[in-house]
């Protein structure tokens, strides 16, 4: 599989798993008979609304849709992000019923890469460091060191009651998802004090995962991407929670994908899949160039040397110039041939020897390098982490 559709196929399981479940084409009908293409609410059927999650970043196309009661308010939007080196879609929002004290709350999905493999074994033998990798947890622990501070954040102390797994999560809330990535759900119930009440909450989360192979010079490795997907939590007063869940459950359900912001989506996809195809060709004819440019330079360097040489005993005032002169030619016969360049990382001092490198130079400060001579490229809007330029020495 090429980079292109290795970046179409995981971009698109992404989308799947940020938020909702996918349309099908027999279902296009049905959602456009609803849908208000001038808001976020429309009728979804007695006694329902249809409100959205609005793109920001997309003239806010309706992106996902669920059908609430009348008595429920709700916000949510869906904002871009590179997550594991891709750039995807997140959801995020809740719905309240103030009647009740019920509510559900829709959390970002999160995402990580982690390598294996030997060039993997060879990078982080060189650099020192793991390159930002991090490794797969279970289910569970990834829900508690990753979500659930967050949710004590916002709730203070809660008391955990129980968790279990659920295996088949995904396809028993939304059957009609195409999703094939592997994925494992678990729950966790809790309760929490709020304005002198005791709540209770149930918080379910898809971990899931993607195995794309590459190859690189010492051997093939596996590159793994995942996550947390389908985020949510439902909530209700202690005393009532039992009563009100079947309801609750009942619109995490009704998410579904608007299938043209689900189109515009694969649009967006290929484009950026297109540019770094795009980036790594322009790359490789760059090096050719340079190459060609180290050997001219090379021999022109061998010429000098020689015509110097012709002029070595020209006394010893002449000797020592020439061998000043001779010395120079040594060093950059040295990188001629090598192609290399020495930069600083201005933040750490660390040193860099770079191999035939453009004229910008980007670093994430973990060892990680980018070159281009595109002076308007920004490595942060197709990479994690933040970057700077180094600076040449």
């Amino acid at each position: 599989m090429n980079r292109l559709n290795q970046l179409l196929a995981l971009s698109t399981a992404f989308l799947t798993i940020s938020c909702g479940a996918q349309y099908t084409e027999s279902e296009n009908q049905a959602y456009y008979q609803t849908s208000n293409a001038s808001g976020n609410t429309s009728e979804a059927g007695e006694g329902l609304r249809k409100v959205s999650f609005n793109d920001r970043e997309n003239n806010n196309m309706p992106a996902y849709t669920l059908a609430l009661p009348a008595s429920y308010a709700f916000e949510g939007n869906v904002y871009w992000e590179t997550q594991a080196g891709i750039y995807v879609p997140n959801a995020h929002g809740q719905a309240y019923n103030q009647a009740t004290k019920t509510g559900i709350v829709f959390f970002p999905s999160v995402s990580f890469k982690s390598q294996s493999g030997p060039n993997y074994a060879q990078y982080t033998q060189m650099m020192g460091n793991t390159g930002g990798d991090v490794r797969m947890m279970p289910t569970d622990q990834a829900i508690e060191q990753i979500v659930l501070p967050y949710v004590r954040s916002q709730k203070g102390n809660i008391n955990i009651e129980g968790g279990r797994s659920i295996p088949n999560l995904e396809k028993q809330l939304w059957p009609q998802d195409a999703s094939q990535a592997k994925s494992d759900g678990f729950m966790y119930s809790y309760t929490y004090q709020a304005d002198g009440e005791t709540y209770k909450a149930e918080l379910y989360a898809v971990r899931f995962a993607f195995d794309m192979p590459v190859s690189g010079s010492y051997g093939q490795d596996m590159i793994t991407r995942w996550g947390l997907g389908r985020i949510f939590e439902i909530s209700a007063p202690a005393s009532t929670f039992d009563r009100e869940k079947a309801e609750l459950m009942q619109i995490v359900k009704s998410v579904k994908t608007n299938p043209e912001w689900q189109a515009l989506c694969r649009q967006i996809d290929r484009q950026k899949a297109r540019e770094i195809d795009n980036m790594a060709a322009n790359s490789a004819a760059q090096h050719q160039n340079r190459m060609r440019q180290n050997q001219d330079a090379f021999d022109a360097t061998q010429r000098a040397h020689s015509d110097l040489q012709n002029t070595y005993d020209q006394g010893n005032q002449a000797w020592m110039n020439n061998q000043r002169t001779i010395d120079a030619g040594h060093q950059n016969s040295v990188n001629s041939i090598h192609g290399y360049e020495n930069y600083t990382d201005p933040n750490t001092g660390d040193n860099y020897t770079l191999d035939n490198p453009n004229k910008y130079n980007w670093t994430n400060g973990n060892g990680e390098v980018i070159s281009t001579d595109d002076a308007f490229y920004n490595p942060e809007r197709y990479n994690s982490g933040s970057y700077y330029q180094l600076d040449p020495r």
